[in-house]
């Protein structure tokens, strides 16, 4: 290979520095991504996704209204009863948990007196 002419698939030889001219030496500003609003396609797919968004919405507010017309109950008082026993069982369980690490820390103390 040694009779070749370099060609544009050769490398050129080391130590050859390669200058490239440069338009500006000042990077752009970054854009506000805040101030200007990204533009949204509304097509049928997404128009079709939000009208079926609506209607469950509007569904679920109508079984209320008509299941308070009919004098049941919400959901709401069983909801705020579920927080509270869920809030109180956390409580429980954290503090059972510090109880086992008290325990156990204690085991070990009477392990290495022992």
């Amino acid at each position: 290979m040694q009779g070749v002419k370099p060609g544009p698939y050769v490398k050129p030889k080391i130590g050859k520095v390669l200058h490239v001219p440069v338009d500006h030496t000042e990077p752009k500003p970054m854009p506000d991504f805040e101030k200007k609003a990204a533009p949204v396609k509304l097509n049928a797919a997404h128009l079709k996704r939000e009208k079926q968004l609506l209607d469950k919405q509007e569904a679920i507010e109508m079984k209320k209204i008509q299941e308070m017309a009919l004098g049941l109950k919400d959901a709401s008082e069983f909801n705020r009863w579920k927080r509270e026993m869920d809030m109180k069982d956390d409580v429980e369980r954290i503090e059972h948990i510090q109880k086992k690490k008290i325990e156990m820390e204690l085991s070990r103390e009477q392990a290495i007196l022992a």
